[in-house]
């Protein structure tokens, strides 16, 4: 009985030692852990900076926009990368015009005039209306935040579909701004297709992320979604092996494949 004991314990603390990770934040040429102070930068015009954040809270409560409002200079790029701002935060009776003063249309504003290069990604929140997501929803977002940008369109890619939008930043570095989400309602819905779409499904999507990086052979990508391209971790379904004796051996190994069987679309390891 005690050498079974013994066993197990061992098995445990084996998987605790293989699931370890770092939570520690690594930055390039930095001693402290801190990036460099956006004020550094301000002498320097040809200096630019791209910020991309998923959900960050408009509202003025966020610590992660509030670092980037302090690092970023005037004329850096930003990129929302969904879940950042939805119907429901609307009031029911701003269908086609939202009010200046309302909080995050405020911030939206604010940041639009702050940087030049700024976009909003949908995500599974920009999709949604309460607890239903749809094209309408987005369609219906996009229309109010019209007006957030003096020039361009807040809420891309355009026409509530999956096909990516190229953004040349500079002379070699591109920007390429995809709908996640797209591909995720996509699935949930096979067989309809959005009008005016030229992507029908994922496999067209993969073809045509292939012909971007094709077409910029000498150029710096950036590929910014809501989701990521490809993902080693539990949101791709990838447990540690030390998980499988989390909090007993064979029942880990149940538990993570109940989470791939009923997981959340919203996760790689979703069932399809």
């Amino acid at each position: 009985m005690k050498s079974l004991l013994y066993l197990l314990l061992s098995f445990v603390s084996i998987g605790f030692l293989i699931s370890c990770g770092s939570t520690k934040p690594y930055y390039k040429n930095e001693q402290d852990g801190k990036p460099t102070d956006g004020a550094s930068r301000a002498d320097d015009p040809s200096s630019y900076s791209l910020f991309l954040g998923g959900g960050i809270a408009l509202d003025g409560s966020s610590d992660v926009l509030k670092a980037i409002q302090s690092d970023s200079k005037q004329g850096d790029g930003l990129v929302l990368l969904g879940d950042n701002v939805g119907l429901d935060q609307f009031p029911s009776s701003s269908a086609d015009e939202i009010a200046a003063d309302h909080p995050v249309y405020a911030q939206l504003k604010s940041l639009s005039a702050w940087f030049t290069d700024f976009y909003l990604l949908p995500g599974e929140k920009e999709w949604s209306e309460g607890k239903k997501s749809s094209v309408a929803a987005l369609s219906a977002l996009d229309k109010l935040l019209k007006d957030v940008k003096a020039k361009g369109r807040l809420l891309v890619p355009a026409k509530d579909c999956g096909m990516p939008e190229v953004v040349r930043l500079s002379d070699h570095l591109v920007l390429v701004l995809m709908d996640s989400q797209w591909a995720i309602e996509s699935e949930s819905r096979p067989g309809v297709n959005i009008p005016g779409c030229e992507l029908n499904n994922v496999l067209e999507l993969t073809n045509t992320i292939k012909d971007v990086i094709e077409s910029h052979p000498i150029d710096f990508i950036v590929f910014a979604s809501h989701h990521p391209l490809y993902a080693n971790g539990p949101t791709a379904g990838n447990y540690s092996f030390g998980s499988n004796f989390i909090p007993l051996p064979v029942v880990g190994t149940l538990i993570n494949g109940v989470k791939n069987l009923v997981g959340s679309n919203q996760h790689f390891g979703h069932p399809p």
